[in-house]
């Protein structure tokens, strides 16, 4: 209800011109749209007739949108059509392969990411703490924790630090958070 008055809003203004045309009303309307594959596919065709598709804020919610509805042959063309990734299209993608358990695929994204020098962000460390806390994997945990430290990052936040606390409250290790760090 409160989209439908959101979208609703965008629109006349942007016909009446006091909203300038972005890609992140775009990636908005299509985040708002996110569970309507067909409002979220018209809203990316616009992006992509008006110069914007390829702009990251609207393809890593777009590819978001096609992975969380099930839509893996799109997610997989538009990666083809594409010649390099972000961080972020990386991140959308371990998220996802993260979350379907998908061991191989998470690892070949991260040697990819490593082969082809992507700078990981705090997303990036954040989505793989999350992974491995999931699958109970100290080990990797450790690891991307001398990734970060390697990495001379130090724009790390209280965010990052509670999803550290959170994977290794699932490992059931209370001192984990201080120990690790």
């Amino acid at each position: 209800d409160i989209v439908e008055k959101i979208l609703a809003e965008i629109q006349i203004r942007q016909k009446s011109g006091t909203l300038q045309d972005s890609p992140y009303i775009y990636s908005t309307l299509i985040r708002l749209n996110g569970d309507n594959i067909e409002k979220v596919e018209s809203t990316y065709s616009q992006a992509v007739a008006k110069g914007y598709g390829d702009h990251p804020h609207i393809v890593t919610v777009y590819l978001h949108c096609l992975s969380k509805n099930g839509y893996i042959d799109k997610m997989e063309d538009l990666l083809r059509k594409m010649p390099t990734w972000s961080t972020n299209i990386y991140n959308v993608l371990l998220v996802f392969h993260g979350k379907r358990n998908e061991y191989e695929k998470v690892y070949k994204l991260l040697e990819k990411m490593k082969t082809e020098q992507i700078e990981f962000n705090e997303v990036t460390y954040g989505t793989l703490i999350t992974i491995f806390g999931h699958w109970k994997d100290p080990k990797r945990i450790l690891d991307v924790l001398n990734w970060i430290k390697s990495s001379g990052s130090a724009n790390i936040t209280a965010n990052f630090y509670s999803i550290l606390a959170s994977a290794y409250s699932r490992l059931g290790d209370a001192e984990g958070v201080s120990e690790a760090w």
